[in-house]
């Protein structure tokens, strides 16, 4: 996976190298972290309301996908953000 992020004063490139089932855990984690810490009552409905196991599954689905590209923005100030599986 790769995020690009390109600005009129920076160019950001930042490669994402890391094994499916690694990403799958650190969703899986970062799931029940975030139900753990958070204390706001509206930040934790929107918490409750992902499905992490549905979104760890997509990620396996993702990766049959190699080039794929899920996010192409850019404005009119020439910020640019592109991310490829």
């Amino acid at each position: 996976m790769k995020i690009i992020l390109k600005t009129p004063d920076m160019n950001f490139k930042l490669p994402i190298i890391l094994p499916a089932s690694l990403i799958k855990f650190f969703i899986r984690f970062g799931g029940k972290m975030a139900k753990k810490y958070v204390t706001e009552e509206e930040a934790l409905i929107y918490i409750n309301s992902i499905d992490w196991d549905a979104l760890s599954n997509a990620f396996d689905e993702l990766k049959r996908y190699k080039g794929l590209e899920l996010v192409n923005i850019q404005s009119h100030d020439g910020t640019y953000v592109r991310i490829i599986i």
